[in-house]
């Protein structure tokens, strides 16, 4: 192994548990690299604890980590092609000029059925697995997870740990029996996540201390419930801002509600905040953090009285739903800890993003960030319009619990570099 320190550089690892070559293609449209900007060196946990009804779980890295590495010159294509084949270099070099082509992206599902169509299911699924999949995966197994890592570590690049499921299904849970087969498929996928925290602890063997991994809370959650549970999170952010002093500002920060207005309207929500706040108002951040889903979800309800009682409250089917989600994020946080992973929460579809944001900030990092380096990372958008909003709020929320920031941020898909951000 090359004597040379470590490169800040973190190449995804994404593993299929079983190939599906329908989509192949969209897998393959996710971000392959990310740049660590920083490494932290890890101190003793500090007593810190979160402000705030939710009380902070204690996270002690397993181990420490190095100084940090010395400045790297992206300009070295030495480091790009170092360990790698003339062949994987040709395939890298055709993979990029096919997502280069808008029409090979927008078509690429029809494309894959005319494939089909004309070469027939086995000889295209060689194909894609020989170029595409090939490209951007890490392996279907762990055998082959745990030898690209080692093949990386040789070349001093460290690996980031991803097990590629998520789910979109518009399929209604009825029954009890159905709630029970979903959650137990969604403690299957936990149990992979927690999984590929362990192997990406053991063997992250670059010489760089720094380990992460990704998940995607639609793997490990209804979607269905996440989609009402983001549709709360917008229509209580809805209510502050209509009950706001500055309704008409543009600064989400610069808006605030008099704690007599809403002493009037929920004498119950917010009467901790009622008793042991100093300040008149409540910020966004403050309403919030009093509304956590992990935590308060029956606040809710009288929050968003006369919207509609299918918005405002979950039933029993629903509150069990969202009790195994809670817990199957919980035994991440304690795995992460344990195993000194940093965890990467990725973005998803537009109508669950305000409720894994919610989950993000307000239940994983208020919990688990409580060390001198962030535990779980939040994914800001950076071609959304909201996304310079939503970080400013991530940072005063952060701020305001006591805790460490983590943030991912992603550009479009001109632009698939990955920044990490720790403060």
């Amino acid at each position: 192994m090359s004597s040379r320190r470590p490169v800040p550089v973190v190449v995804w690892l994404q593993t299929v548990k079983h190939f599906r070559s329908d989509r192949a293609l969209a897998v393959a449209r996710a971000n392959s690299r990310c740049l660590s900007t920083r490494h932290d060196r890890l101190a003793p946990h500090d007593d810190r604890r979160s402000t705030g009804s939710v009380a902070a779980s204690s996270c002690d890295y397993r181990y420490p980590l190095p100084s940090p590495s010395p400045s790297v010159d992206f300009g070295d294509d030495r480091i790009a092609v170092r360990g790698k084949k003339t062949s994987e270099i040709l395939r890298s070099w055709f993979v990029y000029k096919l997502f280069t082509s808008d029409f090979v992206v927008d078509n690429s599902l029809k494309l894959f059925s005319l494939a089909k169509r004309l070469m027939g299911k086995r000889l295209r699924d060689r194909l894609v697995k020989a170029t595409v999949f090939g490209h951007f995966i890490g392996g279907e197994s762990e055998e082959d997870m745990v030898s690209c890592a080692k093949k990386l570590a040789s070349n001093n690049i460290s690996s980031a740990w991803n097990y590629s499921v998520e789910s979109d299904s518009s399929a209604v849970v009825k029954t009890e029996q159905e709630m029970r087969e979903k959650e137990n498929m969604f403690n299957r996928h936990n149990q992979h996540y927690l999984k590929s925290f362990e192997l990406s602890a053991k063997h992250n063997n670059a010489g760089n201390k720094t380990r992460f991994a990704a998940i995607k809370l639609t793997a490990i959650v209804d979607t269905l419930l996440l989609r009402k549970l983001n549709s709360m999170v917008t229509a209580s952010n809805q209510v502050f801002h209509s009950l706001s002093s500055s309704p008409t500002t543009e600064d989400p920060l610069g808006r605030a509600v008099s704690l007599e207005l809403l002493k009037e309207k929920f004498p119950t929500v917010f009467k901790d905040t009622y008793r042991t706040s100093k300040s008149k108002t409540l910020n966004v951040v403050e309403w919030t953090g009093n509304l956590s889903l992990a935590e308060n979800a029956s606040r809710y309800a009288e929050i968003l009285k006369g919207q509609g009682d299918n918005l405002a409250t979950l039933s029993d089917l629903e509150l069990e739903q969202l009790n195994g989600f809670v817990h199957r994020l919980r035994d991440m946080g304690e795995c992460a800890c344990s195993e000194g992973v940093r965890v990467l929460v990725d973005a998803e579809q537009t109508y669950y993003q305000e409720a894994i944001n919610h989950m993000a900030v307000h239940h994983l990092a208020r919990r688990y960030n409580t060390g001198p380096a962030p535990v779980f990372y939040n994914t800001l958008q950076t071609y959304l319009r909201k996304s310079y909003d939503d970080l400013r709020i991530h940072l005063a929320s952060t701020s305001h619990y006591g805790v460490k920031s983590g943030i991912k941020i992603v550009g479009d898909k001109t632009n698939c570099i990955i920044i990490i951000l720790c403060t």
